[in-house]
């Protein structure tokens, strides 16, 4: 016990090493590409990885450097996921993430490995900022 009869504790905060994980898709890179950005709101499971979990009505993915990632809820409420800041399509994009407990990056590659075969590639990193 610390003077005074207080407990004292020490938090330290996690590092993180970046999460890497990629797949292959039976696609050309240009289709895999605009099907993971337009259909970001059927496929991704916003419950339970979104702010408004069963009240999100769409996502949108706003395709420009600079654009918005956000979520809008039935009632009209919209939360930021992030901001794109890198913008390369079909080759990838780079964007901020705002729903962990610190801001983080996303970064997607897609690269062609025939003519209808590519590997969607994601890095999250900056666990440790």
């Amino acid at each position: 016990m610390a003077q005074g009869g207080e407990d004292r504790v020490t938090v330290t905060a996690l590092r993180r090493p970046p999460v890497r994980q990629s797949v292959l898709v039976r696609s050309d890179r240009g289709h895999a590409f605009d099907t993971f950005v337009d259909t970001i709101g059927i496929w991704w499971p916003v419950t339970p990885f979104s702010a408004g979990k069963e009240r999100v009505r769409e996502v949108t993915f706003e395709r420009r450097q600079g654009g918005r990632v956000f979520e809008t809820w039935q009632d009209g409420t919209e939360v930021d996921w992030g901001e794109v800041l890198v913008w390369e399509p079909p080759a990838r994009f780079v964007m901020t993430w705002n729903m962990a407990a610190a801001v983080t990056e996303v970064e997607l590659t897609f690269a062609e490995l025939g003519p209808a075969l590519t590997r969607v590639a994601v890095e999250h990193r900056g666990w440790s900022s």
